[in-house]
């Protein structure tokens, strides 16, 4: 390869050539630079490891060039392992009840539990720059998220966990239920300070990096990784912006768009509501198929609550994991109207 240096060079003049390497003018010559100079300004074309964000220029509709981060745009790919880490969804209520046992009350795949003491998993209005709102955990509690994709967790590779907080002290634990691994309650590093969004909270940015020993697997009734985040005494800490990604760095949160994160969080819970013009009243069961909008992780379990129409109770006749089938006797206005929900969850 032969490399093409800049005509009349001056003193002191730096180049890089096409072969990546730093030349410097100095006394009539170019003299190679040390490569171990470089290491911190140039990745290997086989193959090497960023320690930092990648940005890259961006032309938008206006003609004006802003720079997009590659670990926290479009292409970042999917690396966040959570739903809903970003607490917008929330098919089951804003403001849910205590739960001193597993239980999903409110935020969509987050689950509640040893919260006896009062804590509720709830909305709150206040948010970091970027998003909508925040949630908070309290006097022990623990709110967990149950992950299918249990096979990508193999003993050697390193996860890291970050979220943003207004304070320090909650503790993150990477389980396998089955006994593939257990990283222990794990303490957060605080990092940098985040801007505030909404309210008068100030917001700080927490991670921990754990490497797993075993692999996970997902024999008896465990198949999945959980990650629980606990605050193990004291008042409320807010938190959202949760992410588990590969790697041992922690990367900015990967916000999705919010069709799709609803599209994932329907894939372990549906709530909705059904209507059909039905036959007059008497002995007679009228019903209506519904279907699911998305493809539900197994057959759920259901509940439905009649809204108007029916003279008895709905019945659910038939459920796979793409819908089901209910049914009753409607009233003399000859209307089927109600609301269900379809539970798949972990």
């Amino acid at each position: 390869m032969s490399i093409q240096f800049p005509d009349a060079p001056f003193q002191g003049q730096s180049f890089v050539a096409t072969n990546g390497v730093s030349y410097t003018y100095d006394n009539g010559g170019w003299i190679a630079n040390s490569q171990s100079a470089l290491d911190d300004r140039y990745v290997n074309l086989n193959g090497d490891t960023m320690t930092g964000d990648l940005t890259v220029p961006n032309l938008t509709s206006e003609g004006d060039i802003q720079s997009t981060s590659q670990n926290g745009g479009p292409l970042a790919g999917f690396r966040n392992q959570l739903i809903n880490g970003d607490f917008r969804v929330w098919q089951r209520g804003t403001a849910g009840g205590t739960s001193t046992g597993e239980n999903y009350k409110s935020a969509d795949r987050w689950s509640l539990s040893n919260s006896s003491s009062g804590v509720t998993l709830n909305r709150r209005s206040s948010a970091p720059a970027g998003f909508d709102g925040s949630t908070g955990i309290s006097n022990g509690a623990t709110i967990k998220q149950k992950i299918e994709a249990w096979q990508i967790f193999v003993a050697g590779n390193t996860w890291t966990t970050s979220l943003i907080a207004t304070a320090p002290g909650l503790t993150v634990r990477i389980v396998n239920d089955d006994g593939g691994f257990d990283s222990g309650q794990l303490a957060l590093t605080q990092g940098e300070l985040v801007p505030t969004g909404h309210g008068a909270e100030t917001w700080y940015k927490f991670y921990v990096s754990y490497t797993p020993l075993g692999n996970a697997t997902a024999e008896n009734s465990y198949p999945y990784v959980a990650l629980e985040i606990t605050n193990p005494t004291g008042s409320q800490i807010a938190l959202n912006g949760v992410q588990l990604e590969p790697g041992p760095l922690a990367t900015e949160f990967e916000h999705r768009p919010i069709a799709t994160e609803f599209t994932l969080c329907q894939r372990y819970y549906v709530a909705g509501e059904a209507y059909v013009r039905a036959a007059p009243q008497g002995s007679t069961r009228n019903g209506c198929s519904i279907f699911f909008p998305t493809f539900m992780r197994t057959a759920p379990t259901t509940g439905a609550s009649t809204k108007s129409g029916f003279g008895n109770t709905l019945a659910i006749d038939y459920v796979t994991n793409t819908g089901m089938v209910g049914s009753g006797n409607p009233n003399a206005v000859g209307e089927l109207f109600f609301s269900y929900n379809a539970d798949a969850e972990l």
